[in-house]
């Protein structure tokens, strides 16, 4: 009677463990794209606008050069090319211009204590501008899609808050004067990090905290009406949202949240207006850093992992491309 009763049992083991809700992950096709260096920290900043360029940061002793990387096919058409713009050997946040005429980045000249917003060439990486005062303190710059704008973060005025900006580009990039002034786009009185332009240039993707909810909540603001954000629903709500990317077809955002079950960050993402979430990958099988950028083309997303084939070293990452095959 048990022997018959045996099989029965197993199955209902296997399907308490499962759980109703529980997602069956297949194991995905990944492609290692910086084969295995193992940086200890790794930015992905942005695809060339044509898809065949990625655009990344790592740690190199005490430098934190840029990376450029071309693909052809999907895969290593070189090795990446360290780049130093205007001669830093520390600048972090850099993002090409869709002209692919500049980059933009934020860089802390000597004896200055903040971080400012600069531009080079990308045919001369030799010449600097700075474009924001030395007297804030600024990261993070993303032109519009359009090439109209640039978006930065900054923290200013004393409040200890990191709000996002808009300087008009003035089509090359012009740096913040009393005719050029910075435009305060968000007021959230907390901490901002990360955010995304809609591809159509009209509105800018955020997330911050809200008391209300005691977690953060995820908005978009229209950068010319600036009237208050519109939210966006994304599920029960997470602590620590960080906003990624927004697909170049406008119907997808890419997000990242801290996942209590697995007890780290995890990259998702989620219908643009709003929807259920979904991790990219299985997040209790890839440590993913809260970084993801979605191609050009829509196909493929860059994710940044943490390399099981690292043996005897702890945190070290590489960065992936995966098929972007999206539910629904």
């Amino acid at each position: 009677m048990i022997k018959r009763l045996l099989p029965i049992i197993m199955i209902a083991v296997i399907l308490l463990s499962c759980g109703e809700d529980e997602t069956i992950w297949e194991k995905p096709s990944l492609e290692n794209l910086t084969y295995g260096d193992g940086y200890a920290e790794l930015a992905l900043y942005s695809w060339s606008w044509d898809g065949e360029k990625l655009y990344y940061g790592g740690v190199r002793g005490d430098q934190y050069p840029l990376y450029e990387v071309a693909l052809r096919r999907g895969i290593y058409d070189q090795y990446p090319e360290e780049i130093y713009p205007g001669g830093f050997s520390f600048s972090m946040f850099h993002f090409t211009t869709p002209d692919e005429k500049w980059v933009l980045y934020a860089a802390r000249e000597d004896g200055n204590p903040w971080a400012c917003i600069y531009k080079s060439p990308l045919d001369d990486l030799s010449q600097v501008t700075r474009l924001t005062p030395l007297d804030t303190l600024d990261n993070m710059p993303k032109p519009s899609p359009d090439g109209e704008w640039l978006a930065f973060l900054s923290m200013r005025y004393g409040t200890g808050i990191q709000e996002i900006y808009l300087l008009r580009s003035g089509g090359d990039y012009q740096p913040e004067s009393e005719e050029n002034t910075a435009i305060q786009l968000t007021y959230t009185s907390y901490f901002l990090w990360g955010y995304a332009w809609s591809p159509d240039s009209q509105w800018i993707a955020y997330a911050c905290y809200s008391e209300d909810v005691d977690a953060s909540k995820l908005y978009k603001v229209n950068i010319y009406s600036r009237d208050d954000p519109v939210e966006i629903p994304y599920g029960e709500y997470q602590k620590y949202v960080h906003v990624l990317d927004w697909s170049c077809d406008g119907n997808w955002l890419a997000i990242s949240w801290w996942d209590y079950g697995v007890g780290r960050s995890v990259a998702g993402y989620l219908p643009a207006d709003g929807g259920v979430r979904i991790p990219f990958l299985d997040p209790r099988a890839y440590l993913l850093e809260d970084c993801a950028l979605f191609s050009p083309q829509g196909d493929r997303v860059a994710l940044i992992l943490e390399n099981p084939e690292h043996e005897g070293f702890a945190d070290m990452y590489d960065i992936f491309l995966y098929p972007f095959e999206p539910e629904g």
